[in-house]
């Protein structure tokens, strides 16, 4: 049996530039050959730059090097860390900025040129290698001035990411990053957020669906497994976007028992009261109360004077009397605006219009935080309304 073979051939077989041509050699002889040294590629831009993509960082924007969306010449040029012995770990991945779904493989070199009409779009760079840093050698040149972009013409370019779970997504640098990981039994960092830009982008979601619009990466659709998953990862990514605790990270401030986080939010907001309401039938605690302490409260409210304009005791009348503030266990500070119903003896919801007539109205509270915990429906306060 013989040990010195090669899968891939003599190791004297090697493809290598010579006097600006591409060759092939077989040991001391050329097989092949490609004549480059007669090519001419113009231009009137070019920028030289290198790069190191980390062990498993993915969507690195290259951004043409500064040089805009215009490039008409692009060279990468890959070396592996000396460290990286198995062939098959040493590549990266490249794809368009409006095709996430499509990712080529690079191993040593990549070269694309295009002309003033049809220009090289700009690429995101990505380090399959978990365990070793990659760095490329990049080149970019423009054959002109022109300094337009390209058009969005399905104008919803962008990362998507399935069947994601909230326990995906972590502090990757503390205060300064987070990351997405995949869902594999061993996970792989999908996407990096730096934290900087997370608080100058917008998050929305719709069902379990939730939308970044990040600075630097442009749309990044996360699609969860279920509503629950979004909601928890709604309200992590707005605490991580609003939070004022120094490198403040995920797992630290959000893990439960001492384990790695994040945990879920299963804590209600809390409604804090002013001292004009008392705990219907008296309480062991202390004035002020909140929602924590009872769940039926009581207050009176007068039509005349300081409650009323025009007899009629309005949904903020209520609000700055009787409500003092709401807070959340992760949301800290929780938006009151109309959080607050009204309901007549009849059952009727009459917030809009206010209290009008003396009786007993039921105070229930519409406080939802970021994770979807709300305020017990059965809390409420039974408002005597008095006509003097």
């Amino acid at each position: 049996m013989s040990c010195g073979g090669n899968l891939f051939g003599p190791s004297s077989q090697f493809i290598k530039t010579n006097g600006g041509d591409l060759i092939a050699t077989e040991g001391a002889s050329t097989k092949e050959k490609m004549m480059l040294s007669d090519l001419r590629i113009p231009y009137k831009q070019i920028s030289k730059g290198r790069i190191t993509l980390n062990p498993g960082q993915v969507n690195y924007p290259l951004n043409h090097l500064g040089l805009g969306d215009n490039a008409t010449f692009l060279s990468l040029k890959v070396t592996y860390n000396s460290k990286s012995k198995f062939e098959f770990d040493n590549y990266i991945q490249w794809n368009y900025y409006d095709d996430f779904s499509k990712l080529y493989p690079i191993s040593n070199l990549l070269v694309l040129t295009g002309n003033s009409k049809n220009r090289i779009k700009q690429i995101y760079l990505s380090n399959p290698n978990t365990n070793y840093p990659v760095t490329i050698e990049a080149m970019v040149a423009v054959i002109d001035d022109n300094t337009s972009i390209f058009t969005d013409t399905i104008n919803q370019s962008g990362l998507s990411f399935n069947n994601v779970r909230y326990t995906d997504i972590k502090t990757w640098k503390p205060g300064e990053t987070i990351v997405i990981y995949s869902n594999d039994l061993n996970p792989v960092p999908l996407c990096f957020i730096p934290v900087v830009d997370l608080r100058r982008s917008t998050i929305s979601k719709s069902g379990k669906i939730i939308t970044i619009n990040d600075l630097s990466l442009g749309s990044i659709y996360l699609d969860f497994i279920d509503i629950d998953n979004a909601l928890q990862s709604y309200s992590i990514l707005e605490w991580v976007k609003t939070t004022n605790i120094p490198n403040a990270s995920i797992q630290d401030n959000l893990g439960q028992n001492g384990l790695p986080g994040p945990s879920p939010d299963r804590i209600d907001p809390i409604v804090y009261f002013t001292t004009n309401v008392e705990v219907l039938g008296g309480s062991t605690y202390s004035s002020p109360y909140d929602t924590t302490m009872a769940t039926t409260f009581s207050a009176t409210m007068s039509l005349i004077g300081t409650y009323s304009i025009s007899s009629n005791i309005s949904r903020n009348s209520i609000l700055s009397n009787l409500i003092s503030r709401a807070t959340d266990n992760r949301d800290t500070s929780v938006s009151l605006g109309n959080s607050i119903l009204i309901y007549d003896d009849n059952n009727t919801d009459i917030s809009e219009n206010g209290i009008t007539s003396p009786g007993t109205y039921s105070i229930h509270f519409d406080i939802m935080d970021y994770a979807g915990n709300s305020v017990d429906a059965n809390k409420n306060i039974q408002l005597n309304i008095i006509n003097y």
